[in-house]
């Protein structure tokens, strides 16, 4: 965790991330300094990092929206509709979205991203809580 911490700090040019994979090691933190410390990161894939929240996109007021961020890839990271609002807040531009098997949207928080962005992809097999309504 510490070496991935020190990493993020001096890695400013960084512009697609794969941290997929990481479920027991990467946490929130790490993320919210990923997004901080790379101002030219498009594309973050974190596929099964099951113990982020939606922690991981509250980067606070002091972090403007990232208009060239345009690809995440968050398959069963328990993210909620809080985390879904926030990120399209933050990355108005995403063009491909995976949030496969996440049994904790709903079509109001798949909305703050859909009507935000102009979405090209959309991956969003097993969500449980999503209807026909939304799609």
């Amino acid at each position: 965790h510490a070496d991935a911490l020190r990493f993020f700090g001096m890695c400013t040019q960084l512009q697609s991330v794969d941290l997929a994979d990481n479920e027991d090691e990467l946490q929130d933190e790490c993320v919210r300094l990923l997004f901080r410390n790379c101002p030219r990161l498009v594309s973050l894939c974190v596929i099964d990092c099951i113990r982020l929240t939606d922690a991981a996109f509250d980067l606070g007021d002091d972090i403007v929206a990232r208009p060239d961020f345009r690809n995440i890839n968050m398959g069963s990271v328990p993210i909620t509709d809080v985390g879904l609002q926030r990120l399209g807040r933050l990355f108005p531009n995403l063009h491909e979205i995976d949030l496969a098997m996440n049994a904790h949207i709903t079509d109001t928080g798949l909305a703050h991203i859909i009507n935000n962005n102009r979405v090209y992809r959309l991956y969003v097999q097993y969500c449980t809580l999503l209807t026909d309504q939304t799609l």
